[in-house]
């Protein structure tokens, strides 16, 4: 298996995480015949001692106290017995994060009873209202030093702050030893990270440290990290630290979407669904039963004549009865990545100055 572990510092972040993990939650549904998709590339399977199947997202999810919404009220999977947990490595905890003031938004229960409800911008007020997913409980990481609602909290604003913080907590119990190295260790032959951060934060100063922790470690893994495109000074620091531990390096327009009457660009849940049809669609190589691509070929077919990590994501949209969808990934030395998908068929194609190369 060619793994991929994502990780996802702050709101917005998490926001455009979410979607693209409602999309890849779909792919469960495609019949054995038309399976297009390895699901353990992605996911991270366990069972039950009732042989049940259980697959959650390999990925680390960071937000600020009361970040997480209504998620433990609804997170399923582990609210199991514990005994009921067999066969998981690494001392994987079952521990579920209570946030008692935080109503579940009602589109919850009509996912679980599977009829329709109506979401929109002026309803959702957090990620996890519009979750999907279920997701072990080792992936939910609350930092409880900030909190997004409580004002007597200090803001979590600055990259200074967001590097203090990850030491702090590194000292008391290392982050790359207890949050990441259990799902790397899960992993047969990763192929790479995923990061979305957002930079004009705290969290450009944690996500940095901690990017900074996985290259000592691991200098040669393949890492694709997208941060979220803000006007602050203190974007400076961040995007020079992440830029130099990152092999793909993509800013994202926060403002960002397409000409549509009922797109707003003043909603996170929707401008973040629109990048997230963009890095699901340049991610579907890397973990595609047909044509596979790893993450360290489209890095390379980027890099064919320069070293530049700093690239810019363009994405179209057509017609959705269509299913069309096209993307381009670029860099200032002319190389480029461009997809397009269909129902059921993507294109991949890489083009430099002098050649391009197609795998269909």
């Amino acid at each position: 298996m060619k793994e991929n572990i994502v990780l996802q510092f702050g709101k917005y972040s998490n926001y455009l995480g979410t979607h693209f993990w409602n999309a890849q939650d779909t792919y469960f549904k495609q019949s054995a015949d038309e399976l297009l998709i390895d699901h353990h590339v992605m996911y991270r399977p366990s069972s039950t001692n009732r042989r049940k199947d259980i697959y959650t997202p390999r990925v680390l999810i960071y937000d600020l106290r009361n970040g997480f919404g209504s998620l433990s009220k609804y997170n399923e999977p582990y609210q199991l017995n514990s005994e009921d947990i067999e066969g998981e490595k690494n001392g994987l905890t079952t521990e579920i994060y209570e946030i008692e003031k935080y109503p579940v938004h009602p589109f919850q229960f009509s996912s679980m009873n599977s009829n329709s409800a109506i979401l929109s911008s002026e309803a959702i007020t957090s990620w996890s209202d519009y979750n999907m997913v279920k997701y072990h409980s080792h992936s939910l990481h609350q930092l409880l030093q900030y909190d997004i609602y409580d004002e007597s909290f200090s803001p979590f604003y600055t990259f200074d702050q967001g590097k203090e913080l990850f030491y702090d907590i590194s000292k008391e119990n290392d982050i790359f030893e207890s949050h990441f190295r259990p799902f790397l260790e899960e992993c047969d032959n990763i192929q790479g990270v995923t990061v979305f951060t957002e930079i004009n934060s705290g969290w450009g100063g944690f996500s940095s440290s901690f990017l900074d922790s996985i290259r000592d470690e691991i200098p040669k893994l393949c890492i694709w990290t997208f941060s979220i495109d803000t006007e602050t000074d203190n974007d400076i620091q961040a995007l020079l630290s992440i830029h130099d531990t990152s092999s793909i390096f993509s800013i994202l327009n926060k403002k960002s979407g397409y000409n549509h009457k009922k797109f707003n660009l003043n909603s996170i849940w929707h401008t973040s669904a629109f990048q997230s049809s963009a890095i699901e669609s340049l991610l579907i190589p890397c973990h595609s039963n047909v044509n596979f691509m790893s993450m360290s070929d489209l890095t390379s077919l980027m890099n064919i004549y320069s070293d530049r990590k700093m690239c810019f994501l363009k994405i179209k949209l057509e017609n959705s009865m269509l299913g069309w969808l096209g993307l381009k990934l670029e860099n200032s030395a002319e190389s480029s990545l461009e997809i397009f998908r269909g129902d059921k068929n993507q294109e991949a194609i890489s083009t430099t100055k002098n050649f391009s190369i197609s795998t269909t």
